[in-house]
Order: C-alpha cells, then sequence, then structure tokens
C-alpha cells in the first residue's frame, strides 16, 4: 500500500478517516474546512515568494528539477518538490540545501520545509515534517536530521531535529500497515477533529446509528457517548470559526507587509 501524506496527516487527527482516503470514499468538504485550505493555500505562495528573495534567480526551482541537477545541489531551494515511490507519496512545500557538520566533516544535504499559516504549531506539524523527510529520503538516499518550519503572520522560521520525530513516523507507519494487512480499519471515534472532516457527516450518522441501537451506560450529564462527543464537536465549530475569522485577518495583515 502506497502511504499518502494526506493518508499520514488524516490519521494523526483520526485513523478511521486515513482509510477512508485509502478507499477513495467521497467525502464533503465542509465550508470551515475549505476556507482553512484556502487560507494555507494563499498562505504557502506568500512564504514561498518571500523565502526566493533571500536567493539568487538561479539557485531556486518551482517544481521537480531533472535528477541530476538534483543530486549535482545545482539548486539551493526547490519548490513544490513531489515524490512518489511504491511505498510512499508526497507533495513537499520546499526543499532546502543545507550544510551540516556530521562528525567534524561537512556535508550538503536538501531538508524538509513547510509553510504552516497557524501562529503556533501542534505536534502534527512537526510529524508532518518528518514524514516528509522520510520521503525525501526515498530521493536523496539518505534521511535528513534536520527540517524547518515557517509559520505565523510574522513567518517565524523553526529549525526541528528530526530524529526521533521520525522513529516516532516509522512507528505510525506500521501501525497504518498492520491494519491493513488485517484488512480492518480502525473503529469509529468521534473526536475535536471531526467539524473540519470531510467525512463528518457520515460517521456522525453512524454514531447515531450505533448509539441508537446500544445499551450502554450513559455518560456524565444523561448523554450518551456519541451525543456527548457530538456536543463536544459543536462547541469546537463555534470556537474554531472564530479562530478563522483571525487567522484570515492576520493572513491579510501578512500579504500588505510583504507586498
Amino acid at each position: 500500500m502506497q502511504i499518502t501524506q494526506q493518508m499520514f496527516e488524516s490519521y494523526l487527527h483520526c485513523p478511521l478517516k486515513c482509510f477512508r482516503y485509502r478507499d477513495g470514499s467521497p467525502g464533503q468538504v465542509p465550508g470551515y474546512s475549505e476556507w482553512q485550505r484556502q487560507i494555507q493555500h494563499e498562505y504557502e505562495q506568500l512564504a514561498w515568494t518571500r523565502l526566493c528573495t533571500s536567493f539568487a534567480p538561479n539557485k531556486t526551482f518551482w517544481g521537480n528539477p531533472a535528477p541530476a541537477d538534483l543530486q549535482s545541489h545545482r539548486y539551493t531551494l526547490i519548490g513544490q518538490y513531489r515524490i512518489s515511490t511504491a511505498d510512499f507519496e508526497a507533495s513537499l512545500n520546499a526543499i532546502q540545501l543545507i550544510d551540516l557538520n556530521v562528525r567534524g566533516h561537512h556535508r550538503e544535504t536538501y531538508a524538509p520545509l513547510r509553510f504552516v499559516v497557524r501562529e503556533k504549531l501542534s505536534n502534527a506539524d512537526r510529524l508532518c515534517l518528518a514524514f516528509d523527510a522520510l520521503v525525501l529520503s526515498s530521493a536523496c538516499g539518505h534521511v535528513p536530521h534536520l527540517g524547518k518550519i515557517i509559520h505565523g503572520q510574522n513567518q517565524q522560521v523553526v529549525t526541528i531535529r528530526l530524529d526521533k520525530l521520525i522513529a516516532k513516523v516509522r512507528h505510525t507507519i506500521s501501525r497504518i500497515r498492520q491494519h491493513d494487512a488485517r484488512n480492518s480499519p480502525p473503529p469509529l471515534i468521534l473526536n475535536r477533529h471531526c467539524h473540519e472532516c470531510d467525512f463528518q457527516l457520515r460517521c456522525r450518522a453512524i454514531g447515531r446509528g450505533r448509539d441508537a441501537h446500544s445499551i450502554g451506560r450513559p455518560a456524565r450529564g444523561g448523554a450518551t457517548g456519541v451525543g456527548h462527543a457530538s456536543t463536544a464537536v459543536s462547541r469546537g465549530i463555534d470556537g474554531k470559526g472564530s479562530r478563522a475569522t483571525r487567522q484570515r485577518a492576520r493572513l491579510c495583515r501578512c500579504q500588505r507587509q510583504h507586498c
């Protein structure tokens, strides 16, 4: 099974969602989620444009350069680099040539970059960067030890050591493959991610049906487990909506600053 970037990131939020994507199940993108994706896309374009100003034009490349140019390190910065192998598929925001000092020996290698519109990074952001590094190793021949995330209105650059994160990524990939080998997707669990998920309507319908036929003990407050989760999700939608508005405003201010 080929594990895509989308499947890996989805597994971090909801293991079942990962297998919905694997099976090509149709979903319905919520308005909030579509808005967030548009904000993220605009931020990626803005971050790439600003980053390119730090390098000579002949040292940047958009897309996949020729393999010989990649091996010879012709370009210092490469944007939207796509990798597809039998095991993995990913589209990296960017990769940058960096100089590493390994036991007193200097070596140039490409490191993954991710652009994240949010002001505060999550553990999932760091794990996705490590996944990018693992996929990048299939093209470069070795796993990068460092990666960078550019995030927030001020486009702060955070350098992250990847060794421990890559170990966690390998463990997560192993769990995904175990489910795939058994042909048994993870169980349905409603959580805070549901309000922005493409499959929220489908999962909630299944959850309500399961709850209607169960004789389980009610959760605190007299609600069932699913009902309690749905209430939490509803509260999350209200909170996330206001956060999305603030993110949009920050992006607009950022665009004005760097025009």
